[in-house]
């Protein structure tokens, strides 16, 4: 039975890959993060879906949290650049491939997760093309 692979653990997975660092596919950080920060949740938002049969547009949220401010923010800009310069024209080993990553919103400061945890939220769109068979 044909169907869509799951964008959120496909792209998170490749940017722990990527990065070296802790992407969660889920809308918690999970036991101990603290000792991994920072770490970063990708969630895919509201947006228009599979507007083609095999094509996939999503809009993803990445947010990053840590103890150290500078930390979070350079992990937020290592993330975008790998999104916007290196996920483009990428190949799942599962045959589903990208064809285009925008920027929604640029990483920038959000409220604090707790105190002391400092959050840098953005937005991207990304475009997939395939079906899993």
């Amino acid at each position: 039975m044909a169907t869509y692979a799951d964008p959120e653990l496909l792209v998170s997975r490749w940017l722990e890959e990527r990065l070296g660092r802790k992407v969660w596919a889920d809308n918690r950080l999970q036991g101990d993060w603290w000792t991994m920060a920072p770490v970063a949740l990708l969630t895919r938002g509201f947006g228009e879906g599979d507007t083609q049969l095999t094509l996939d547009a999503g809009t993803y949220d990445l947010d990053w949290y840590g103890k150290n401010a500078d930390h979070v923010r350079e992990w937020a800009e290592k993330a975008r650049g790998a999104l916007r310069f290196e996920l483009p024209l990428h190949t799942f080993e599962n045959g589903i491939f990208v064809t285009g990553v925008q920027t929604i919103s640029a990483p920038s400061w959000a409220p604090e997760f707790e105190r002391g945890v400092y959050r840098r939220t953005a937005a991207y769109r990304v475009i997939m093309h395939g079906i899993v068979a």
